[in-house]
């Protein structure tokens, strides 16, 4: 199903920035005004004139802007959903997307959605008519090093720049926002860059006016994909009374100077305090997802979307904001090693950070719940590799071919894995659960004798066949009847 459900209310709430602008020299004929012009120049005898008047265009341009960092995997449907979404429903003069690539050393760098890099000032517009919203979940490192507030503060000195949240209010407390001050901005004059604006403390006290030079924060509009948000930044960037955005103050680093992340200076939690804010904070068919990925064998993010799909029948946005709740719980971490090569987001293997919290997570679980995800985490996993289940039992029975098999990260996380997922679950489940764990605890133990496959004995021998020849035929001959 579609990430954006409600389309046509998201269109009606961003209607007021339909304005049409006249720009340029007088070109195009004005009908009515013409038609006035001649009833009234006839009546009087007098002769008369075209009347022309500047051509119109839609007033707004739009520059959207979508984080590339890592954990906006999970949000790559909305990269088509939602540009298609606002060239449908709002008249835009130009409408361009962009994205923001993350180095290895923290920078962020402007790209094309091809991933050609661009210069920054090509978004700097100082305009009346240019806007800028960014599209992100605001929980990559560089949201607290400053860089990002670094780079956005660039854009919004000269014009408004928001920041679409795509995580629910709910999630606010696990991203770079948890940190920052909150308040509120109104304007009665259309399209002001939001840090002139006065800013309105959400703790309450006096308003506090813009400062007269350079800021030292990016006061930055949170908008979500909810129409009460955006219809209320809409009505501000129009400049009408109603209009309203709730504000986060970034802090800017200093020049020269690079601030530290917030993981560096926080003390890591321990798992129990994970789970407890993770218990506490989200909601039930969250809780239920992750109770559904302890009996996994193994754990990706396409796995957690079959699961979340095939079992939880989620819908729209929601279902994102639900995977994002699990898998920022911080109660995941990766099971291979890093390695020099980059691994795609999607082929990244996963595992609990301690499996000793499996039984506090299943309780309430039905068993039949548990062996439906083992049977669907290996039926994704048989057509991944395009082997049967006769084929793929007996290739994680016998270590050594899965040692040599290209995907061999997989096929040891799922073996070594299934043992404690299968348990309790009776009959095959438990059968295999047994085989699994004998075979590859000898393989711990360095007593694993080689399992000889039809191949194993067979002498190679290298011999020439010939396999054609050529032969000669007499050319046919004529014959006449």
């Amino acid at each position: 199903s579609a990430l954006l459900r409600r389309p046509r209310q998201l269109g009606r709430a961003l209607a007021p920035l339909n304005r049409w602008h006249e720009e340029g020299p007088a070109c195009v004929l004005d009908v009515a005004v013409t038609v006035e012009a001649i009833a009234s120049a006839r009546s009087e005898g007098l002769a008369w004139q075209p009347c022309l008047r500047p051509r119109r265009q839609p007033w707004l341009e739009l520059q959207l802007v979508f984080d590339g960092s890592p954990s906006m995997a999970l949000w790559q449907r909305l990269r088509r959903e939602l540009p298609r979404l606002l060239a449908q429903e709002v008249r835009w003069r130009d409408l361009r997307c962009w994205q923001l690539l993350i180095g290895a050393n923290g920078t962020v760098t402007l790209a094309d959605l091809r991933g050609r890099p661009c210069a920054p000032r090509r978004l700097r517009q100082r305009s009346d008519r240019s806007l800028v919203l960014v599209v992100s979940d605001a929980v990559a490192p560089v949201w607290y090093q400053g860089a990002m507030p670094e780079l956005l503060q660039g854009w919004a000195a000269v014009q408004p720049v928001a920041l679409l949240e795509l995580l629910p209010q709910r999630l606010w407390l696990r991203t770079a926002l948890a940190e920052q001050p909150a308040g509120w901005i109104r304007s009665t004059t259309p399209m002001r860059p939001h840090g002139q604006l006065a800013w309105q403390p959400l703790e309450g006290g006096p308003p506090e006016a813009a400062p007269g030079g350079a800021a030292p924060w990016l006061t930055l509009p949170v908008l979500q994909l909810q129409p009460e948000f955006l219809g209320a930044w809409a009505r501000l960037l129009v400049g009408s009374r109603q209009g309203s955005a709730l504000t986060y103050r970034f802090a800017l680093p200093s020049p020269g100077s690079s601030q530290p992340s917030a993981a560096a200076e926080a003390e890591a939690p321990n798992t129990e305090d994970l789970l407890a804010v993770f218990l506490f904070t989200a909601s039930a068919r969250a809780r239920k997802l992750l109770a559904l990925l302890t009996f996994a064998p193994v754990i990706t993010l396409p796995i957690v979307r079959l699961l979340h799909g095939r079992m939880l029948e989620p819908l729209g946005a929601e279902a994102v904001a639900e995977q994002a709740e699990v898998l920022f719980s911080g109660l995941f971490a990766p099971a291979t090693a890093a390695s020099a090569k980059p691994i795609p987001v999607d082929q990244q293997l996963l595992t609990f950070v301690d499996d000793q919290l499996l039984p506090r997570l299943r309780e309430g679980l039905l068993i039949w719940e548990a062996r439906a995800v083992f049977d669907r985490v290996q039926e994704f996993v048989l057509q991944s590799l395009n082997l049967s289940q006769v084929q793929f039992e007996a290739l994680l029975l016998a270590p050594e071919q899965c040692e040599r098999h290209p995907d061999q990260p997989l096929l040891r996380a799922f073996a070594t894995a299934a043992p404690s997922r299968l348990r309790g679950l009776g009959g095959r489940y438990e059968a295999l659960a047994e085989e699994l764990e004998q075979r590859w605890l000898q393989v711990q133990r360095g007593e694993l004798v080689a399992i000889e496959t039809w191949l194993d004995g067979l002498e190679e021998v290298q011999a020439v066949f010939e396999t054609a020849q050529l032969v000669e035929v007499p050319p046919l001959e004529l014959v006449r009847f």
